[in-house]
């Protein structure tokens, strides 16, 4: 009876023990249930950019420098009183305080591309979303760049006559020296480290003169003697440098004679192609 009793009041020790571990004391400040907290409030949406934002560029690029340029036009941020607008190209600011809608960006130039992102903000400092639009400018025509430089000339030989031994092709460099300060203009062509130059005058995007100077002929003795050169030079390839619109590919013919000196007059013509290299 005694052994009864005692193991009755062990197990309900134990019960009492499991009832206390298992129940969580309470909090002194209380606790809340996340399913009936007040949802956090929503951050404010950002305002729409500006509507309707165009690019326009002229269909036929100058190569004057000072006509490069692209105009942007927008409409104001819907529902926005906006007080200025920021305007970046390629990621870089341009404009941080402008209040019209239009813009005429000078500081651009030929086949190259662009985008620009408009932000308008208001009295308070508000920010709208941008606004982007990209482009890709024009370029000038090939026969309007300046021809200025030396030009590493790959020259080919169509026809010869009166030489004693025949000629063959070879490369060469060709200095051409404006006129006019800018531009295209008249050139004074020359050879590199030979005598002699004479000036190719500009008609109707081509370089035509005859230029009286040594080159490729020689006399019955060897020597050097002084020959008439026919050019017909045009500038076929053009790009941007030193903030000019320049030639950088040319291509044309020369017909090279040479009076008689104790023997036949002898001609070559001439098929070449050079490159800009300064």
């Amino acid at each position: 009876m005694r052994l009864r009793l005692a193991l009755g009041t062990i197990a309900l020790f134990l019960s009492a023990g499991c009832v206390s571990v298992g129940t969580a004391p309470p909090s002194a400040t209380g606790s809340v249930d996340p399913s009936t907290s007040d949802p956090s409030p929503s951050p404010t949406e950002q305002p729409d950019g500006p509507g309707s934002l165009h690019v326009d560029q002229a269909g036929v690029w100058k190569a004057d420098p000072e006509s490069w340029s692209v105009v942007l036009t927008w409409d104001p941020a819907p529902g926005f009183e906006a007080e200025h607008y920021e305007v970046t190209r390629n990621g870089k600011a341009i404009e941080d305080d402008l209040s019209a809608t239009r813009l005429v960006d000078g500081d651009v130039v030929p086949e190259t591309p662009y985008q620009y992102e408009i932000t308008a903000v208001d009295a308070a400092g508000t920010r709208t979303a941008s606004s982007s639009v990209k482009v890709d400018t024009h370029a000038p025509p090939a026969a309007d760049a300046r021809l200025e430089g030396h030009f590493a000339m790959k020259m080919h030989i169509t026809g010869q006559s009166g030489l004693q031994g025949g000629a063959t092709g070879f490369a060469m460099l060709f200095l051409y020296d404006p006129a006019c300060a800018k531009g295209a203009c008249d050139v004074t062509w020359s050879r590199k480290d030979r005598p002699g130059s004479g000036r190719l005058p500009l008609a109707g995007g081509a370089y035509d003169g005859t230029v009286h100077s040594a080159f490729q002929i020689r006399s019955c003795h060897g020597g050097t003697l002084t020959e008439t050169l026919g050019f017909n030079t045009k500038v076929v390839e053009a790009s941007v440098i030193h903030g000019q619109w320049r030639a950088t590919k040319i291509e044309g013919t020369l017909h090279e004679s040479a009076p008689a000196s104790g023997c036949v007059t002898a001609t070559i013509d001439w098929k070449f192609t050079g490159f800009i290299q300064t």
